[in-house]
């Protein structure tokens, strides 16, 4: 039964995933396209200025709708985003040093914070929950 229910709550949201791309307003698939190349950009600093520019905006208009489409600001995205990833590369097995430079961090000591931060383990800690 529970395999069922993971399936139908899977379909439920790819469902409710594809009626959002298809009755997007204009503003909010703005944001997506600036969602996406986030995305592609993890690995270095992206600014505030540079993610406006990309999808021709004022960086304080960019900043207001990104915020009222994801909740979030961009630095708190583009975080949440970072840690995401690191997750799937620590379980992958993938170094600790490596998996930081991965996903835009220069000083492993500043990614285990910031990891820490948001999980409440550190990297290795967490690893070792999967082990």
């Amino acid at each position: 039964m529970s395999g069922l229910e993971q399936q139908l709550l899977l379909l439920c949201r790819e469902g409710a995933e594809l009626v959002k791309k298809n009755t997007l307003s204009e503003g909010q698939a703005v944001i997506y396209k600036a969602q996406d190349f986030l995305l592609s950009q993890l690995e270095r600093e992206v600014t505030v200025t540079e993610c406006a520019a990309h999808v021709h905006l004022s960086v304080s208009y960019f900043s207001s709708l990104f915020k009222k489409v994801t909740g979030l600001t961009m630095t708190q995205y583009v975080n949440t985003e970072r840690i995401q990833k690191a997750k799937a590369l620590l379980i992958g097995g993938m170094p600790v040093q490596e998996v930081a430079s991965a996903v835009g961090y220069e000083e492993r000591r500043y990614f285990s914070e910031m990891f820490k931060k948001v999980t409440g383990m550190t990297p290795s800690e967490f690893r070792a929950s999967y082990d």
